[in-house]
Formats: C-alpha cells, structure tokens, sequence
C-alpha cells in the first residue's frame, strides 16, 4: 500500500507538471527535480509494478 501511495502522489505531481511544461525535456525533469527530489526512484518502481 505504501509504494502505491507514493506513485500515486509522482503521477499527480508528473501531470500537474505539464501544466507549465508540455515536454519531456530537460526543463520538465528539473521542474520535477523541485518538486520531488526522489521521483526517478519513483518512476522506476511504477515502471516495475505489474498492470492489472
């Protein structure tokens, strides 16, 4: 339950994001970087999740 709630608060935080940048660049990976110092481990542990 813990990993599912912090995927779920790096989603929200991923699309909120792209409110003010509509790109996968380096801006919206530095604006992600101020917001959410650990989201690489993040993603890579929703990456890891099985679908369903």
């Amino acid at each position: 339950m813990r990993h599912r709630k912090s995927c779920l608060q790096y989603i929200n935080v991923y699309e909120l994001l792209h409110c003010k940048e509509r790109q996968h660049n380096d801006r919206f990976k530095a604006l992600l970087d101020t917001q959410m110092l650990d989201w690489r481990s993040r993603r890579d542990l929703l990456n890891r999740m099985p679908l369903g």
